[in-house]
């Protein structure tokens, strides 16, 4: 007798759940593919070279690594050192434009910009750029101004805004503007400087408070003007420069024990903590110091940097749908998302290489092929303790282009049992179309609305666990949704 079997793949990475805990559709190992809101796996999409023109054909002038990749205007800016100094240039339909070459910034700067507008016009939106080793400066789109705070270490490492205020941060101080000015830092004026009493790492601006995360502390400063503001003590734990991301509202950043979320809440203090890295709690090792983190609006996720490697988390509002690994050929030395004319989010990294990427463009990593793969958990279907013959392993998936050929595989007993493989062939584009419903010249004849990518195995086992990867740079994104599985009972383990 044969029994079919479906589970629904959802959940995302889960390395720390006892074999017989961990759910049928997450994934015991995964590089490549990202959870989403609805369920399902998607192999993410590739990135190019980017520089403003057609075809992307320049680096960054300059040398070493991209230091600073932002969205302004509806442009793109990146920083990148010259072997003496720190320059900033645009993207433009000619390529990669230097703003102002009389401007400089010293060398040896880890860079954060963000923009704002003070004035109220939308054509009075300025960046704002800090360095650690500079004055804060200015930027409207035409000038470069430096901002003086009129502090003895004059050097600001972050900078946020909340309140119609600039706050910048200088080693523990924490400095602030006075209302509606940037530029002054006049106590008379009701600017003002808190001590922090620990070296500030990141500053982030939510809906009701300003996040300052410190090396051994978070806290929050609320409070509607200068008068009443105040500074709280919210977790011990300290947060990583440069991984605080704000999305929806909640503020997301990377501690020692992982990533937390800072939600808003009504008890005291305006703010609560969760630790979101529990799956993977083993593999988190591998960020701290040096990691980006980044949101993506247009997938909801936090994504989360160090090197070539990433991990994308995925949220339905403020629900963890999954967190999935990604590793790319070209190591992430800045990242950056932000909104272009139309409301488009658009994703950007700079590299080590000198180069800016655009992120979810294309099949390939620049030209170099995608490897992909997951494996879902050791599935018992029911019985952990019955032999079964598994005759059968059926995706549930869509393909999102011209084609694609996945590898499928199933091996048993927690990979000590049998492995029996082979492929779907190729896979065309899924559009889904009904004769005399669909437009006509605007469907694909014979299109599914979902592949049924049937594929024979031969295998014996109490478990299954279910292989599933592609090599390609042409390879067209794809998800899976599910797998069903065909096994015939056989006896119990006694």
């Amino acid at each position: 007798m044969i029994t079919p079997s479906y589970f629904p793949l959802i959940g995302g990475w889960n390395l720390e759940a006892p074999p017989l805990a961990t759910q049928p559709g997450e994934v015991i190992d995964a590089t490549n593919y990202e959870a989403l809101i609805g369920g399902g796996y998607r192999r993410i999409y590739g990135y190019d070279r980017y520089d403003g023109q057609t075809t992307a054909s320049q680096t960054v002038p300059g040398s070493g690594s991209v230091l600073m990749v932002h969205v302004y205007k509806s442009s793109v800016y990146a920083i990148r050192e010259d072997g003496a100094n720190g320059r900033l240039y645009k993207a433009t339909p000619s390529g990669w434009v230097e703003v102002n070459n009389a401007f400089t910034w010293s060398t040896g700067g880890t860079y954060k910009a963000i923009n704002h507008n003070f004035y109220g016009q939308d054509s009075q939106e300025e960046m704002f750029i800090v360095n650690g080793v500079d004055k804060a400066v200015k930027f409207d789109g035409t000038a470069l101004s430096q901002i003086a705070t009129g502090t003895p270490n004059d050097k600001p490492s972050s900078v946020a805004t909340y309140q119609s205020h600039l706050f910048l941060a200088v080693e523990s101080s924490l400095i602030c503007s006075a209302i509606g000015d940037p530029t002054n830092f006049n106590p008379v004026s009701y600017a003002f400087e808190v001590a922090v009493g620990d070296t500030i790492t990141d500053l982030m601006s939510a809906p009701s408070a300003l996040i300052v995360a410190s090396e051994n502390s978070t806290k929050i400063l609320s409070g509607a003007t200068a008068a009443d503001f105040r500074l709280d003590n919210m977790t011990e734990a300290g947060v990583f420069s440069r991984t605080l991301a704000n999305i929806g509202g909640q503020v997301f950043g990377l501690e020692q024990q992982g990533l937390i979320s800072l939600s808003a809440t009504q008890a005291f203090g305006n703010f609560s903590f969760a630790l979101l890295s529990q799956k993977i709690t083993s593999y988190m090792g591998n960020f701290g110091a040096g990691s980006i983190g980044v949101i993506n609006r247009a997938s909801s996720q936090y994504r989360l940097y160090k090197g070539k490697q990433g991990l994308y988390f995925t949220f339905a509002g403020t629900e963890l749908i999954g967190v999935m690994r990604v590793a790319y050929d070209h190591a992430v030395t800045s990242a950056c998302e932000g909104v272009f004319s139309g409301g488009t989010s658009r994703a950007f990294f700079g590299s080590d290489d000198g180069n800016v990427y655009e992120l979810e463009v294309g099949t390939s990593f620049a030209g170099n092929p995608i490897y992909s793969y997951l494996v879902t958990s050791f599935h018992h279907h029911g019985s952990p303790t019955l032999f079964k013959r598994f005759r059968l392993i059926q995706p549930d998936l869509s393909v999102d282009g011209e084609s694609v050929t996945l590898s499928v595989a199933g091996t048993t007993d927690y990979g000590k049992g049998l492995i029996s493989r082979g492929n779907t062939g190729s896979l065309a584009q899924t559009d889904g179309a009904l004769w005399d419903f669909a437009v006509w010249n605007q469907f694909y004849w014979d299109s599914f609305y979902h592949h049924d990518a049937k594929v024979r195995c031969s295998v014996v086992g109490k478990n299954m666990a279910v292989l599933i990867s592609s090599q390609s740079a042409t390879d067209s994104v794809h998800t899976i949704y599910g797998i069903t599985v065909h096994y015939s009972p056989r006896r119990l383990l006694r």
